[in-house]
């Protein structure tokens, strides 16, 4: 292209959308960058509390709307239990308290697919960190519902089972390996710009 002969017009024109190009893509990489960090403070402010036993600070965490929902498993079936607070001196289940000490965890989160543990050589396939996809919907807990109505185990209402199933389309897993191997499984859920703790696994890793 010759300048020297193209229209001033012109030139400004493109200066102008190369300006407006740069300044979306900063809007949408800013923006992009402030949605983790509100999603990374809620992850590190949760497992400061958790690891403290700070009730107070955890159940702030905690949605009136969405509660808290844990899961484990009493004998061969998966259990799921929705309540309106952690307290740490009465967990459920009753038997298995609540574990904390996570120090030796990395502090930065590696957006990817989750770690899985092996049974047969006790040990994730994945090292120690902080791990969520932000892709996969995880749908343990409606599951249990559905299989605990099924099996008469718990009488859950389809407006409640309707309610879990909208909760985890807005929810990520998070999954925590510590050096040690101790783990923290937790799911936080969106809600007007905000994340709240709305689930813990408590599954005791390859029980029967």
């Amino acid at each position: 292209m010759n300048l020297q002969k193209t229209p001033k017009y012109f030139l400004y024109f493109m200066f102008a959308m190369l300006i407006s190009c740069n300044k979306h893509i900063n809007n949408d990489k800013a923006t992009n960058e402030a949605k983790h960090t509100s999603f990374e403070r809620s992850v590190f402010e949760i497992l400061e509390a958790y690891n403290q036993k700070d009730e107070i600070k955890i159940n702030q965490f905690i949605s009136k709307k969405y509660k808290i929902a844990v899961l484990f498993r009493r004998g061969a079936l998966d259990n799921l239990v929705i309540t309106d607070s952690i307290k740490f001196s009465n967990p459920i289940p009753e038997y298995l308290s609540y574990d904390y000490g996570f120090a030796t965890y990395k502090n930065q989160i590696k957006y990817e697919q989750l770690p899985e543990y092996d049974c047969t050589n006790e040990m994730w396939n994945k090292p120690p960190g902080i791990y969520t996809d932000t892709i996969t919907i995880d749908e343990s807990r409606s599951t249990i519902a559905k299989d605990e109505k099924k099996f008469e185990i718990q009488d859950w209402s389809d407006d409640a089972i309707k309610q879990i199933e909208a909760t985890e389309k807005v929810s990520r897993k998070i999954i925590i390996v510590g050096n040690d191997g101790g783990t923290f499984i937790f799911f936080l859920t969106k809600h007007n710009d905000n994340w709240y703790l709305s689930g813990i696994d408590r599954f005791e890793v390859c029980s029967a």
